[in-house]
């Protein structure tokens, strides 16, 4: 892995953060949307753990499936504090700090509450209100963000989003 990989993430990340934008987002929708997230786990035959939580902290939407535990649901809180900071996807997140050096302490974030790692993203109204954080915990942190993001997609309607890039870390 070289700078290009990194470069190609965070440039994936930011085209699928300027895609997948909604008009409005109720909690009902929310309740509608992770519904839909279990439903795509199961026909995948995958378990995953899934959040949809409001920038302020109040938690739409929970679930853990079969086989996922408090680890992932922690390591989704931790995610989302991330996300919810810097309101752009995790995935993102990381491969800048990977480019420029830059630390959770740079952001004034500790390691037990926050994580560089894919998982949780930014979900934006047209408008560019920041309304919602959906995470997503129980495959490695590529796939926890694709997962995510193909199922946002898929429900929202939105067509050729583009995927990350994967490579071995």
């Amino acid at each position: 892995m070289n700078r290009t990989d990194y470069e190609a993430v965070v440039h994936a990340c930011e085209l699928q953060e300027e895609l997948i934008r909604v008009d409005h987002l109720s909690n009902d929708d929310m309740l509608e949307l992770g519904n839909f997230i279990v439903r795509e786990a199961k026909n995948q035959g995958v378990s995953v753990a899934v959040s949809l939580i409001k920038p302020s902290g109040a938690v739409v939407f929970q679930h853990l499936m079969d086989g996922m535990s408090a680890g992932h649901q922690n390591w989704m809180r931790r995610k989302f504090n991330v996300c919810a900071q810097l309101e752009r996807c995790t995935l993102r997140a990381w491969a800048k700090e990977v480019l420029t050096g830059e630390t959770l302490a740079d952001y004034g974030m500790n390691t037990q509450d926050h994580v560089f790692c894919g998982g949780a993203f930014p979900i934006k109204c047209r408008t560019g209100e920041f309304v919602a954080v959906l995470s997503i915990s129980g495959f490695a942190h590529f796939t926890d963000h694709q997962f995510g993001v193909n199922c946002l997609a898929r429900w929202l309607g939105i067509p050729n989003v583009p995927e990350v890039p994967f490579f071995d870390v």
